[in-house]
């Protein structure tokens, strides 16, 4: 388990690292079930300075999003394999439970089997394929 250091709204929270994330960052999942990718400095104990334009941290703007960013993988250079979901497609999440109902729209696919999700607040998640469900256009 470890314990996360910023972003403020998530410092002192505490996870399971998953795995390595693009951009010196772990994802890290919650106790809700939701994971984020957490930067390398932000994780207690892993011995690592922030950044010098992280160390003077000024109180954020009103608009700031707190979502890990997700991290993209790069489309195939095949072009035989066709994604399961389309950036912009709209779609709804049916889990983890805390995410379970929200609506929001493909930006495209993530490492794994995920992809990102931008949600109507602005915040982008990594969602796993399984945890997707396509809207119909009649519904979105």
């Amino acid at each position: 388990r470890v314990t996360i250091t910023g972003p403020l709204a998530m410092a002192g929270k505490q996870g399971t690292v998953v795995g390595p994330a693009l951009d010196d960052a772990f994802s890290v999942r919650f106790d809700s079930g939701s994971v984020f990718n957490i930067q390398v400095h932000n994780i207690q104990g892993s011995g690592i300075a922030p950044p010098a334009a992280a160390a003077s941290y000024a109180a954020p703007a009103a608009t700031t999003s707190y979502a890990a960013p997700a991290a993209t993988a790069a489309p195939t250079a095949s072009g035989d394999d066709e994604l399961e979901f389309q950036p912009g497609q709209k779609v709804e999440i049916m889990g983890p439970p805390a995410m379970a109902g929200k609506r929001g729209e493909v930006i495209g696919p993530a490492l794994d089997s995920a992809f990102a999700v931008r949600f109507e607040s602005g915040s982008v998640f990594n969602i796993e394929t399984g945890n997707i469900r396509a809207l119909s256009m009649a519904m979105a």
